[in-house]
């Protein structure tokens, strides 16, 4: 599925399970994704401003160029290289 250049700013998704998703330059500005799956999921050049991908985990996703602040993460699950080192630890 493309959700490419969306704005879904807001939207809140729990346990979710997202797979071969591209979200290449989509705005997920205040976005909830509580515990959800994402595989193979493309957030390149996404704004994850303000998100919460608390509990969520992920593999082989990609995150080149996202736009980052104040996303939050909690829990352990996480990976795609420890959510690209928990998003180059936030500031870029």
């Amino acid at each position: 599925m493309i959700l490419d250049n969306c704005i879904l700013d807001g939207v809140k998704f729990n346990a979710a399970k997202f797979y071969k998703l591209s979200f290449c330059s989509a705005s997920l500005n205040n976005c909830v994704f509580k515990n959800c799956h994402f595989q193979n999921v493309d957030f390149r050049n996404a704004n994850l401003i303000n998100s919460d991908f608390t509990g969520a985990n992920f593999k082989d996703c990609r995150f080149d160029d996202v736009m980052v602040d104040r996303v939050q993460y909690f829990n352990n699950r996480l990976n795609t290289e420890d959510f690209i080192e928990y998003l180059s630890n936030i500031h870029r």
